[in-house]
């Protein structure tokens, strides 16, 4: 069974290709797509919309097709407003649900990720430190305070979890297409599922669509 995913970033691209494809069952293949098809950057609903229905259109088509995009600074995707009252999961869970109804067809599994690829990274700080400057984690790890979880680390300009990171080690910003994946794989999937809900929530709707596939 193949599985495009199409992605928004080099991260998510090394992420698929080096952690997730690795972690599914051999007989699925897991193969990233940056959105657009030549080069990564931002993904209105349109270009993904477009993206996925030229791969599921394909003679080679993919069993599925979806998406690992980032919330934080995404537009232009069905009700992306926040709505009163709602948690960030359940804005996110609207969104999803909304970009499904409007691709129409279970072929295609919208995810976004709360907030940033990097709160995978924040999952597990100790690891962290071993790819970052140890001092400056620790830092991050203050900033962050006594509680909070992953994917709960808001999406303001200077506070996503991206900016978090390269606020206390401004070498994450030119390394993240390598450091990202890698930090994410010696976590490992089970890990970042036990700490990432949401995360957790992807990764079980692709085991139940390739085990019933």
């Amino acid at each position: 069974m193949k599985i495009t995913v199409l992605c928004e970033g080099r991260t998510e691209y090394y992420f698929v290709q080096n952690v997730l494809d690795p972690y599914l069952p051999a007989d699925v293949k897991a193969v990233p797509l940056p959105v657009s098809g030549v080069a990564f950057g931002n993904v209105p609903f349109e270009m993904v919309k477009h993206a996925a229905e030229d791969e599921l259109t394909k003679r080679d088509a993919p069993e599925l097709v979806t998406t690992m995009v980032d919330l934080y600074e995404l537009t232009g995707w069905p009700s992306i407003n926040t709505q009163p009252g709602e948690t960030p999961l359940q804005r996110v869970h609207r969104i999803e649900n909304e970009a499904l109804k409007s691709f129409g067809d279970d072929r295609f599994l919208p995810y976004i990720q709360l907030y940033e690829y990097e709160a995978l990274l924040l999952a597990d700080l100790d690891e962290l430190k071993n790819w970052l400057d140890p001092l400056g984690v620790e830092l991050l790890r203050d900033s962050l305070g006594d509680s909070w979880e992953p994917e709960n680390v808001n999406d303001g300009p200077e506070t996503a979890p991206s900016k978090r990171i390269i606020h206390f080690d401004q070498t994450y910003e030119y390394s993240k297409g390598s450091v990202g994946p890698n930090v994410a794989r010696a976590i490992s999937i089970p890990r970042l599922r036990n700490r990432c809900g949401h995360f957790d929530e992807w990764i079980s709707a692709l085991e139940r669509k390739t085990s019933a596939a």
